[in-house]
């Protein structure tokens, strides 16, 4: 009985521990959605003359064909095939270009809405070419800002390169009017199917953007492919 008790309290080795060890999960990083992602639409190539660039554009994008509601992503070049950004095609205010940052994009949109020299929509209209220009702003108060400040020579910026008849109108001035929960700030020359619509909208991947349409129409699709809530494609 001794042996056995000193057997059993000295001598037999203890049971192991069994240690289960639970896995660490590797952090998966989240992809970024940049704005080429969002605006996932054909490319076509546009070449404007240096010396013109804003009547060029205009010229050229009236040429391009593009679905109704749908867009094309516009990739601008010289004539000598050096590429150039949509900041060379008119002028901008200091304050403007240093909100700016990182990526942009110059559209091409098929506008439906068309009005008669009346004012009434014209059902039967084909379908036309409105130009949209989308630009990461590196801080959204800021860009607001020189939006604000650049309106006085918006029009004159713009009127070449979206085609716009400067007629007498009641209102010569921007107009606020708000989409999806952006504020956006328009003048129309003189219904909605030839404007200067232009805002700051916050997108779906955190970022926030300039935007500014040769349209309502335009202006309110482009929003709606940063809201995710369309697709751009042709």
């Amino acid at each position: 009985l001794f042996g056995v008790l000193y057997w059993f309290l000295v001598l037999r080795a203890p049971e192991p521990e069994i240690v289960i060890e639970t896995p660490t999960p590797t952090p998966v990083a989240t992809p970024v959605v940049t704005l080429g992602d969002l605006f996932d639409a054909p490319e076509l190539t546009m070449s404007v003359d240096a010396t013109d660039p804003a009547g060029a554009f205009s010229t050229s994008i009236g040429g391009i064909t593009v679905d109704g509601g749908k867009f094309r992503k516009i990739i601008l070049n010289t004539t000598q095939k050096d590429a150039i950004s949509w900041t060379s095609l008119m002028a901008i205010p200091r304050q403007v270009l240093d909100s700016l940052s990182g990526e942009s994009v110059v559209l091409a949109y098929g506008q439906k809405e068309a009005f008669n020299s009346k004012g009434q929509l014209n059902p039967t209209a084909p379908v036309g070419t409105k130009a949209v220009i989308v630009a990461e702003v590196r801080d959204a108060p800021s860009a607001l800002q020189g939006v604000s400040a650049w309106e006085p020579t918006l029009t004159e910026a713009f009127r070449q390169l979206f085609g716009l008849n400067l007629v007498p109108q009641t209102d010569p001035g921007f107009l606020d009017n708000t989409y999806q929960g952006s504020a956006i700030r328009f003048r129309n020359f003189p219904n909605p199917d030839k404007s200067i619509d232009i805002g700051v909208v916050s997108a779906t991947n955190g970022k926030s953007y300039l935007v500014i349409a040769g349209s309502r129409e335009s202006m309110f699709a482009a929003v709606d492919v940063l809201k995710a809530t369309s697709s751009p494609g042709l």
